[in-house]
Order: C-alpha cells, then structure tokens, then sequence
C-alpha cells in the first residue's frame, strides 16, 4: 500500500487532500500498516480523498480502521472521499450493518488527481 502523499496540482499549488490507494486485499495482516497509514493523513488535518476501486477483499479489522478513521476525521472536522469503490468496498460495510458508517464519506466517482 503506497503511502500518503502531499501531491501538487495542476497548478503547482499543494493539494488540499492526502491521497491513499487501498489495496486490493486488505486482511487482517494489512491492518496495522492501514492504521499507521490513517494516523498519518489524520496528523495532516486536512481532508482526504482514498480511492477504493481496486478493493477486491476488506476484513473486518481493516474496516473498523477505516471506521474509526472517518469518524476521526469527522470529529476534527475534515471531510474523507472516497473514490470509485468497488461493490466489495461497499458490500463489507452494508453487510456489516455499517451502512451509517458509510454515509459518513463523500462517494464520488472520480474526484481525486492520481
């Protein structure tokens, strides 16, 4: 999983948001580095854009992270997107009951500058 980065813009201004490609496979064994990776962007305090479309497994443990890190930055009043998620990024959230979790991130289809 590529680290968080502070890219510039188009027009060579830093961009307002960290980005974060999630894996393909995220299982209990990538969890630590996924909290050491959220604690990171949240030390930033700024919003944050992650794209999820390549999301193909997301265990329970890894989604409790990401939980924990949307209402974190919720609480510190910074927004998270989330870009492209794939069905199985979406299905691990609803079939946990999660779905309010969720709805804590913006959802877009193509917002961030990868």
């Amino acid at each position: 999983m590529p680290k968080p980065t502070g890219k510039k813009s188009n027009s060579g201004e830093p961009k307002q948001s960290a980005d974060l490609c999630l894996a393909p496979i995220l299982d209990m064994r990538r969890a630590r580095e996924l909290k050491e990776m959220t604690m990171v962007i949240l030390s930033q305090r700024r919003a944050c854009c992650i794209d999820a479309s390549k999301v193909e497994r997301l265990s329970t443990g890894c989604l409790q992270v990401l939980a924990a890190f949307v209402m974190s930055m919720k609480t510190a009043g910074f927004d998270v997107t989330i870009t492209q998620p794939s069905p199985t990024f979406l299905s691990a959230f609803r079939d946990l009951g999660l779905s309010s979790v969720l709805e804590k991130f913006s959802l877009e289809p193509s917002k961030c500058e990868f």
